[in-house]
């Protein structure tokens, strides 16, 4: 069986775009790919990533050199985007630059969250439930 593919509605993207910086909603179909059993999972890319950085970089100090390297790879993709908000680089142009950045990003998250043993889930649950009773639909109100 392969993964499932999901179509989302192409409003919100076209909205925040043209809202947010100016552009026209040029109305693409836009996908969320959910992977099959047979392709990778977390747990996949994060031993993946870890075996290639053990191999490639055996003598550095993986807790500090993955953090710097999140935060920097971070600081592109935060580049990019200020450089389309001033109107240096067009979006069109600036949105494949994003996703390498956004991979790099994954990249070192997943490593630290191997190295640090996350349990990614129930992390992520609980963090869920503290943000909806913080930011919930009464938050603020």
């Amino acid at each position: 069986m392969h993964g499932h593919t999901w179509r989302t509605s192409t409003r919100l993207y076209d909205d925040y775009f043209r809202n947010a910086w100016g552009v026209q909603g040029q109305h693409q179909q836009r996908t969320v790919r959910v992977p099959g059993p047979a392709e990778m999972n977390l747990q996949d890319f994060i031993a993946e990533m870890m075996a290639d950085s053990e191999e490639w970089f055996p003598n550095e100090d993986p807790l500090i050199v993955w953090t710097l390297g999140l935060c920097g790879e971070a600081g592109e993709v935060a580049d990019i985007v200020k450089k389309v908000q001033r109107g240096s680089k067009a979006l069109d142009e600036a949105i494949p630059l994003l996703h390498e950045e956004l991979i790099d990003v994954f990249h070192y998250w997943c490593l630290l969250v191997g190295l640090l043993v996350v349990d990614v889930e129930s992390t992520y649950r609980k963090k869920r439930e503290f943000n909806r009773d913080r930011f919930g639909t009464d938050a603020g109100h």
